[in-house]
């Protein structure tokens, strides 16, 4: 899963590079442009104590406070250049053969990812500001308006909880040789974390997009000791799945505003969901392409072993209910603020996303949530 979103780059640029802290990184998978003098695919240099980086460095200096020496006027930060892939060198190219001019790039990708973004902060644990720039004029901003520290702490609650168990469980156990049939260390969290103890936290988040603010209520949930024994399980390590945590979140706007359901995988995909409302994030098994949640076609395996397509849906379906479990929390906490919530539950899913429907209601069937013609309160059973 990881390495897909960065390879994105490729579809633009041959060579991408990218200055972080003190360093500068290249990457030239056509080993054809001498760096470091020889036919290497990459070069990573400290700024601050190689000299000749000039021409490299002279077009990423004065932007969002990279100096050009190594130094930021934030105190650190990360910045990357995609030098557009020319008619001269696309001709060249064994990547892509399309040259892309600026134009292009606006209207393909900057122009589509300003669209909502907004919505993009509802997920991220960190991010707080999104600007989006073409040369020195703004093209769109979003940002929060309610962060404090109380806030901050709830996004990155369950992140934070569980690397400080693996850091303690790391300390008491020491280093550890690897062993063929256990897992890699950055999957230890099912031993080292108490699944039980885990927060799920709940919270407000105000998105302001210039234009306007949006409410919405965001809940996160961890899965108990199964889920997280599945993913660690060696048949699921040997097809390459799951190395990640048990989590998904649920958000749903709670001003009276509409939105159309998606499903994210800390960013937004293109993955319809059919939901009103509700916006679903988990670290979800989707195509190469991020278009299309995997799913079980391998029809069954003859010698009963379950294939990466069992295992794949498997584990969707366990983050299915996960976000489903978050999303009750959501719709409820919803109506405690005294909105009507009828709007927000999942009536029309699409295929894929039934379950989460299907597990939303079975939560809620005893909440009397809808709100009738005579204004009373009913139940969904």
């Amino acid at each position: 899963q990881f390495g897909l979103g960065f390879n994105s780059v490729y579809h633009v640029t041959d060579v991408p590079i990218f200055a972080t802290g003190p360093h500068l990184v290249i990457f030239d998978p056509h080993q054809d442009k001498g760096l470091l003098g020889s036919d290497a695919a990459g070069a990573f240099f400290d700024v601050k104590k190689t000299a000749g980086l000039e021409d490299l460095l002279r077009p990423l200096t004065g932007v969002f406070g990279y100096d050009g020496k190594g130094g930021w006027s934030g105190g650190a930060g990360t910045l990357f250049r995609l030098p557009l892939r020319t008619r001269a060198t696309a001709a060249k190219s064994a990547i892509k053969k399309q040259a892309l001019g600026v134009d292009d790039v606006d209207r393909e990708v900057v122009r589509p990812f300003a669209r909502d973004l907004h919505r993009r902060l509802l997920f991220l644990r960190s991010v707080e500001t999104i600007e989006v720039w073409r040369d020195d004029a703004r093209v769109a901003t979003a940002r929060l308006g309610n962060v404090d520290a109380a806030l901050r702490k709830k996004r990155r609650a369950i992140i934070d909880h569980v690397r400080a168990a693996m850091a303690a469980a790391s300390r008491r156990r020491g280093p550890a040789p690897p062993v063929d049939d256990e897992p890699p260390r950055a999957t230890l969290y099912h031993r080292a974390v108490d699944v039980s103890k885990v927060p799920r936290p709940l919270y407000e988040l105000e998105l302001d997009h210039g234009a306007g603010t949006e409410r919405w209520l965001v809940g996160q949930h961890f899965g108990g000791a199964a889920d997280a024994a599945f993913a660690a399980d060696a048949a699921v390590r040997r097809a390459g799945l799951c190395a990640l945590m048990p989590y998904a979140a649920a958000a749903a706007r709670i001003d009276g505003g509409g939105a159309t359901g998606r499903l994210y995988a800390s960013l937004p995909t293109p993955v319809p969901t059919g939901l009103q409302g509700a916006m679903l994030d988990g670290r979800f098994e989707l195509s190469r392409d991020r278009n299309a949640l995997c799913v079980d076609t391998s029809g069954g395996d003859a010698d009963g072993r379950r294939g990466a397509d069992v295992l794949r849906a498997e584990w969707n379906t366990r983050l299915m209910g996960l976000a489903a479990e978050a999303y009750g929390r959501v719709v409820r906490a919803a109506q405690d603020r005294g909105g009507a919530v009828d709007a927000l539950l999942p009536v029309k899913p699409a295929t894929a996303f039934a379950p989460f429907a299907d597990a939303v209601f079975s939560d809620l069937v005893d909440a009397a949530i809808l709100t009738t013609t005579i204004g009373g309160r009913t139940t969904c059973g």
